[in-house]
């Protein structure tokens, strides 16, 4: 599972909770496929990767947390990157 997938899920587990229904206790394929439409799960990534996009650049109190955050900002935004190819 890659992290839109995993993002995603966690959506949907929101989504079933919120709606009084039972929840996924772990992401489980099946499951999200019966509890879901093609479309309605096609809506749900297109909300998890722009969550995952919104995450890219990196906040304020995040760059200026001890001073370390600028060493990794770069290895940061390639692993976002490399999470919305996937």
């Amino acid at each position: 599972m890659n992290m839109i997938e995993n993002v995603a899920k966690a959506i949907a587990r929101h989504q079933l909770t919120a709606l009084g229904k039972a929840a996924m206790d772990k992401p489980n394929s099946d499951y999200y496929n019966k509890c879901f439409s093609k479309a309605e799960r096609t809506n749900i990534e297109s909300i998890a990767r722009a969550a995952i996009e919104a995450m890219r650049e990196p906040t304020e109190e995040m760059i200026n947390v001890e001073g370390t955050f600028y060493k990794i900002k770069d290895h940061y935004q390639a692993m976002i990157d490399a999470a919305l190819k996937e």
